[in-house]
């Protein structure tokens, strides 16, 4: 590991900052979320319990979920923002107004949004990035160079037609803006990003995070099309402390984990596979796909930390 690790996508929540009680569709799609707390420092010493060595920092943001209230997810993250080891983003409630916005950037001090499809008012399958990202949002991320984390949408992930053109559109109408295709796109297997590569490498305000990524080859076809500088390693901490590993078959992703949950496949035994953490498969993969491709002891240290840096400066209006 690098001396110095910057976790770009790591999610911490308070259960009190819950709003309604979870549905039963909620609670089985949960990752223990609605029974424990993950807060700031939960984070940190997870990162320390895992990664022994490294100094860390983290761009983090609360849990976009509907039964969670945003507001008070973006104060518990702002009153930690005067730590040097914490960036923030802040949960993007596409209702609010520009006004509501633009504080979030300057008079809070968060460095840019994090949209979801849950806080948008509509069936899952229907949400589009459009949907996410208000106008009004777009303004203010590109007037301040701010950061868009994105998870995008739709069953098809970024091989979905829609959501490439939309992540095209957002990369255009906010060229001052960082945007981050979180999960590589949700591209748990290689077949989706290939599929939107070569419209997506242009971009040049266009990250990948391989947060909760695992598979090898498709870290690989992001540095076969964009510059290393363009890699961002994250954790999605406390996801990933889990055991467990992603299956992809038929593009269909599938989680595979030690224990039983509602939504996974495991052994009928709970706990008779000899599964790791998610976060060391991640690991694992960049470790494999950086060999594969050649990248240098510096490239490798960029993407744990000297890429993130970069466009967290650029967003604090700190550029060189």
């Amino acid at each position: 590991m690098p001396s110095r690790v910057l976790d770009c996508h790591a999610h911490v929540y308070l259960t009190a900052h819950r709003r309604r009680p979870p549905t039963e569709k909620e609670l089985a799609a949960s990752f223990g979320t609605h029974v424990r707390d993950f807060g700031v420092g939960h984070l940190f010493e997870a990162l320390t319990a895992l990664m022994p060595g490294p100094r860390f920092e983290a761009l983090v943001f609360g849990l976009p979920l509907a039964y969670l209230d945003i507001d008070a997810q973006n104060d518990y993250v702002a009153e930690h923002l005067a730590d040097p080891r914490v960036h923030g983003l802040a949960l993007l409630d596409p209702r609010a107004g520009g006004g509501r916005y633009a504080d979030l950037l300057t008079r809070d001090g968060f460095l840019g949004f994090k949209p979801y499809h849950a806080l948008v008012d509509k069936p899952t399958e229907q949400v589009s990035i459009r949907d996410m990202i208000p106008p009004a949002a777009r303004r203010q991320a590109d007037q301040h160079k701010a950061i868009i984390m994105l998870h995008v949408p739709r069953a098809g992930r970024i091989a979905d037609g829609r959501n490439i053109d939309e992540v095209c559109e957002l990369c255009s109408e906010c060229p001052q803006a960082s945007v981050i295709l979180a999960h590589v796109g949700r591209s748990y297997g290689p077949w989706f990003i290939e599929q939107a590569i070569d419209h997506l490498a242009p971009l040049s305000n266009l990250y990948y995070d391989i947060a909760a990524l695992d598979d090898t080859e498709t870290i690989e076809v992001v540095l076969g099309s964009a510059p290393h500088s363009r890699l961002l390693f994250g954790t999605d901490l406390p996801v990933t402390a889990h055991r467990g590993k992603h299956l992809c078959v038929n593009r269909q992703c599938l989680f595979l984990t030690r224990d039983k949950h509602p939504w996974s496949i495991s052994s009928e035994e709970s706990g008779a596979l000899n599964l790791t953490f998610f976060v060391y498969e991640t690991l694992r993969a960049l470790k494999r796909a950086a060999g594969k491709t050649g990248l240098t002891r510096g490239q490798v240290e960029d993407v744990f930390h000297g890429n993130a840096r970069r466009i967290i400066d650029r967003a604090r209006g700190a550029e060189p």
